[in-house]
């Protein structure tokens, strides 16, 4: 593929967020480069000796499903443009920040029974939706089948939100042909049926939604390719949602749910404690308990539809003499599984003491400054590495390393709001790396990672001006787009900080001369109760003159009729930022900057005078 720091058509490229499987196609983090919203932009760009033109083809289409469906529903991306260049193909969606479900379940993890159930209820939520034939496509209505319903294309926003991403295989349907055909799937996530004949239809998508809901409660066998009824869910799974899930996976086709309407009222009734039409299905074929292992009593929601035992007749119990004694077989073995139980145990305690007592003393340490904050860390790991109870033994220390960390960055995070800020890059990674260490302690901690974005935002920022500096244009964007997507990170992250508004008006000023974005930041971070001083307001007077030298500099405007009227904007913003300058002699460089301005607005001034000249000739 090409560089991450490059432009595609209308958009400049930030970083890359993730690589489709199966196919040549990457997802970007990419900048409009009109309106400076955050995108997501799927390219496809065909190497040597590969055919995309079918997936392409296909993502052209599932773009164009997408675009129509993002109309009826906000729980699929937004699709804002289409196109070509450089031989390269590209999709640019709404980016929707936060992470895939596939990164939230398997390996062990699993999400609880209670949200698993909302996101699979807007996930059918969504295909309800998808699946009315309410758009035309072609002077025909049709509905929409996503074909590619797995974890990997679903989306878990920081707010709680579901979005179903990915329509790259969608395919519309009409209600006279209400199947097509593809061969493109996931088999873990494959109906029986599409299986055998390659078909897709609603069917499919409710069928893959359920498999979604059987890994999301935590059950180990993904694969529901044999046609037979799948293995039985962890005991923590509620007795109702066990009988939603079954009847979404049941092998014959007419058993399970027939749209995602009826799967989506279940979950619903099964989230408010209603009844449910799995549980009333079961009830009236006599199958009300489904294999799950032996749990704790339901909670009301499932109790709500569990029968009476039956009443059976008392016998009396035989005298004490006459009852046989109870068999137990393997009783044998009771005995030495306590002792090695309690062996283990004794084990554990032992050696998780010994790592307490270690990090008790590297905290005494750590607090009188005998050790560096690296040596600390280094610690840290191994005895969190060493732990065999998830770093029950770090205890004492965490809190202590943890603030250090904090604290070191503190020093470079307030030397920005200085007047003439001194740290330089080398600062900025180093408070980074605390940061990003007191996070990985604290991965919840919404403060700790608005400061490492902002801190991420200047490191991009100075990387951007340095090559601006070199007139290395083209890579210079990359870092500045990069630094802009981190700053504003911050700010949504810490939304009463005006601090990454600062680092956004330096960045706007310094990387893009964008004097009208830099004022509008400076006044936001104004109305968080920030102070501007003499730094913002030479600031702005930069701007402006930068504003100006680019329109003198410009040999493009020679000649042409515009020319005039822009030289004449310059000369104007030329004598705004003299003013300014006026106000702030003493102020760090301001009296070189009023020189070097006096003299760039005199050039303007007689070419303009040259200009009049002519015309009146």
């Amino acid at each position: 593929m090409f560089e991450v720091r490059g432009t595609l058509g209308n958009y400049e490229l930030v970083t890359m967020l993730g690589r489709r499987r199966g196919m040549a196609g990457m997802v970007y983090l990419a900048v409009d480069s009109t309106t400076r919203q955050r995108v997501a932009l799927k390219v496809f760009q065909q190497q040597a000796g590969e055919d995309l033109t079918v997936d392409i083809a296909a993502e052209r289409e599932g773009a164009r499903l997408q675009e129509q469906l993002a109309q009826h529903t906000k729980l699929v991306p937004a699709v804002y443009a289409c196109g070509e260049d450089r031989g390269v193909f590209y999709v640019a969606m709404e980016y929707i920040e936060g992470d895939d479900l596939d990164k939230r379940i398997g390996n062990g993890r699993t999400l609880a029974p209670e949200e698993a159930a909302r996101v699979v209820r807007d996930i059918c939520a969504c295909l309800t939706v998808a699946h009315a034939p309410r758009y035309e496509i072609d002077g025909t209505h049709r509905s929409i089948i996503h074909g590619d319903i797995k974890p990997g294309n679903i989306r878990l926003t920081e707010g709680g939100g579901v979005r179903l991403l990915d329509f790259g295989i969608a395919k519309p349907v009409t209600l006279t042909r209400s199947f097509t055909h593809n061969t493109h799937l996931t088999v873990e996530y494959a109906s029986p049926e599409r299986l055998t004949s390659n078909n897709v239809d609603a069917h499919a998508d409710l069928c893959a939604a359920g498999v979604v809901l059987y890994e999301a409660l935590g059950a180990v066998e993904r694969a529901i390719t044999s046609g037979v009824r799948p293995s039985e869910l962890p005991g923590s799974c509620p007795n109702a949602l066990a009988h939603i899930t079954f009847k979404a996976l049941a092998p014959r086709l007419p058993d399970r749910y027939q749209t995602a309407e009826a799967m989506r009222d279940d979950l619903d009734a099964f989230l408010a404690g209603t009844p449910i039409v799995a549980v009333q299905e079961a009830s009236t074929s006599g199958q009300l308990t489904v294999r799950t292992p032996s749990r704790a009593p339901e909670t009301a929601r499932s109790e709500h539809f569990t029968p009476p035992a039956p009443v059976r007749a008392v016998q009396p119990a035989p005298p004490t003499s006459e009852r046989a004694a109870p068999s137990r077989p393997g009783a044998r073995w009771i005995p030495p599984l306590r002792i090695g139980a309690a062996a283990m145990v004794g084990f554990l305690v032992l050696h998780e003491a010994g790592i307490w007592w270690r990090a008790n003393r590297l905290a005494s340490r750590l607090a009188v400054h005998e050790s560096t904050l690296s040596e600390a860390w280094t610690e840290y790991e191994s005895l969190s590495d060493a732990s065999l109870l998830l770093g029950a033994g770090t205890t004492p220390v965490r809190r202590t390393l943890r603030e250090a960390l904090l604290g070191d960055a503190q020093p470079v995070l307030a030397d920005f709001r200085a007047p003439i800020p001194s740290v330089h890059e080398a600062q900025w990674e180093r408070a980074s790396q605390s940061l990003s260490r007191a996070l990985a302690m604290d991965g919840r901690d919404p403060s700790t990672r608005a400061l490492l974005r902002y801190c991420e935002g200047q490191i991009a920022r100075i990387n951007g001006e340095a090559r601006v500096e070199r007139r290395q244009m083209a890579e210079a964007r990359g870092f500045l787009n990069a630094a802009v997507a981190a700053f504003q990170d911050a700010a949504r992250l810490r939304s009463d900080w005006p601090d990454p508004y600062l680092g956004l008006a330096r960045t706007y000023i310094y990387g893009f001369d964008d004097i009208d974005q830099a004022a509008a930041a400076i006044t936001r971070a104004e109305g968080l109760g920030y102070k501007s001083g003499s730094r913002e307001r030479a600031q702005i007077a930069d701007g402006y003159a930068r504003r100006a030298d680019k329109v003198r500099r410009d040999q493009g405007l020679r000649g042409i009729p515009q020319e005039r009227a822009q030289l004449q904007a310059a000369a104007s913003d030329y004598r705004t930022a003299l003013d300014m300058y006026g106000q702030l002699r003493g102020f760090a460089d301001a009296s070189r900057r009023l020189r070097v301005t006096q003299a760039a607005l005199q050039v303007v001034e007689k070419r303009l005078a040259d200009i009049d000249a002519a015309v009146v000739r």
